[in-house]
């Protein structure tokens, strides 16, 4: 529970928001784009993953007082590399999601209201 979070944690948390609906967003789009079903029920799951994990900073940014939580708009890169996908499959632009979540596998290990599951969760997503 975060009573007394400051703007800070706020800002983090809301960021951290964002970026979990930005990594639901391309999953579910490469989920549409994935070609065949096998693959577009891992996307799905990973999606479904990143929607448990934006509940969890939204629930984070309500308990601090935050009242709006009207979703920010799906980034560039997330709607260029859907748009990717559809045009040149999913693999095209496997490798490139794959860099990013490796890349954010570590941000949620030194985040006490981070539960430790949510960690090793993303640090899975970067081995698809």
């Amino acid at each position: 529970m975060v009573r007394n979070a400051t703007r800070s944690d706020v800002a983090r948390f809301r960021e951290m928001w964002a970026d979990e609906l930005a990594g639901a967003a391309l999953y579910r789009g490469l989920a549409e784009h994935a070609g065949d079903e096998s693959k577009a029920r891992i996307y799905r799951s990973l999606a479904e993953a990143e929607e448990r994990h934006a509940a969890h900073w939204a629930a984070q940014l309500r308990q601090a007082g935050v009242t709006d939580l009207r979703p920010p708009r799906t980034p560039f890169r997330v709607r260029t590399l859907r748009r990717l996908a559809r045009w040149l499959g999913t693999d095209a632009v496997l490798p490139i999601v794959l860099r990013a979540e490796a890349a954010d596998a570590e941000k949620y290990e030194q985040v006490a209201e981070a539960p430790a599951a949510m960690a090793a969760q993303e640090a899975a997503h970067g081995k698809v």
